[in-house]
């Protein structure tokens, strides 16, 4: 049976329920899972950032560092860069820029691969 071309509510509510339960590990694991078979889902790239978000600023709150908004707004930085990516690091990560990987596509495989095994190996495609 083919899968639909896009996420069904069913699942967005699932992983934002997941979100709302402080279980953003499991929100991650199934958002990677499913970003296999729906690459373009702006909603699955947003559950990904929103539980790294959440990794991260568990991990600064380990280590007993704040959480600085800042770092979300790197685009707005008036220190000075002075390498190749000068420009890239003014701009703000957009969805547009979010699917340039497509440019690439084809060299991915063996990346897929790998984040399928990092998901666990019952879910790890061969």
């Amino acid at each position: 049976m083919a899968r639909p071309a896009e996420l069904s509510l069913r699942e967005i509510s699932a992983l934002v329920g997941l979100l709302d339960q402080g279980r953003p590990g499991e929100a991650e694991q199934r958002s990677r899972l499913l970003v296999m078979t729906y690459p373009n889902s702006g909603t699955l790239w947003k559950v990904l950032s929103v539980a790294q978000l959440h990794h991260g600023t568990d991990a600064l709150d380990f280590i007993r560092l704040s959480w600085d908004p800042n770092c979300l707004d790197f685009h707005h930085t008036e220190r000075i860069v002075s390498n190749a990516s000068t420009w890239q690091v003014r701009q703000e990560i957009s969805f547009a820029s979010a699917r340039r990987w497509r440019n690439r596509e084809g060299f991915l495989g063996p990346l897929r691969h790998l984040m399928a095994l990092s998901a666990g190996p019952a879910n790890a495609r061969t």
